[in-house]
């Protein structure tokens, strides 16, 4: 028969083993909230997971978790319907180069899209949309990356300016009729142009920029670009 003394050995024993158990449930418990709170964070970043401490048990979890980071697209950066990069992936890229002196962008704008949308539906705009990404990435002179702004608008960022010849060039070429179930259909674009060696700043303000050489065509029979240097002249940029 067991006396006393080693009944309660066993039962602090027992005691401590619960709480081993008990402390090791509460503290992976613990470590799951701060992993999902992490990953919901990172979302905006995709900074790699990093932890003071990770139980044993989870270092292979984190471990094929920054791998699939490092190797998969960045969702967050990425237009769904036509898969370029969106304003997010844009900004990103832009903020790499930066200082950006060197180079151009170009700001695409279809015309009065939204009339697509109402004669045809959404669905046909959205191919229309994707077979317009394709035809900009088909380009004889393609941007170095290009990114869909919004709904009809896509940003080209060539390392070097590129004339005013290529720039019509590449208008006439965007704006050639296209074939969207079995259904001809003709656009007008205009172009928004920013020479980066002369009008360089950070990318919010270069985006207002491009904004407004966009808005503002120098002639109502303009091959639909607008320089922006141009408008400085004007006093319309600050």
């Amino acid at each position: 028969m067991l006396s006393i003394e080693i009944i309660i050995v066993l039962f602090i024993a027992l005691i401590l083993l619960l709480g081993i158990v008990l402390g090791g449930y509460f503290q992976q418990g613990k470590f799951i909230a701060e992993l999902t709170q992490t990953l919901e964070s990172n979302n905006a970043t995709q900074s790699p997971l990093n932890f003071k401490h990770t139980p044993r048990a989870f270092k292979p979890l984190v471990r094929n978790l920054n791998l699939f980071q490092q190797n998969n697209p960045i969702t967050l950066e990425r237009d769904k319907l036509t898969g370029l990069s969106n304003r997010v992936g844009f900004k990103r890229k832009m903020f790499a180069k930066m200082p950006a002196t060197e180079g151009m962008l170009v700001l695409v704008d279809i015309q009065q899209f939204r009339f697509v949308n109402d004669l045809f539906g959404f669905i046909f705009g959205d191919q229309l949309l994707k077979a317009f990404a394709l035809r900009i990435k088909g380009l004889n002179n393609p941007p170095q990356f290009v990114s869909r702004m919004n709904g009809n608008e896509f940003l080209l960022f060539y390392p070097k300016a590129i004339s005013v010849n290529e720039l019509s060039n590449i208008k006439q070429h965007l704006q050639k009729p296209f074939d969207i179930e079995q259904t001809p259909i003709s656009i007008k674009v205009q172009l928004g142009v920013l020479e980066l060696h002369d009008h360089h700043a950070d990318v919010s303000l270069m985006l207002r920029r491009l904004d407004l050489a966009l808005k503002k065509p120098s002639s109502a029979e303009t091959i639909s670009h607008f320089i922006i240097k141009m408008m400085t002249k004007l006093n319309i940029v600050n």
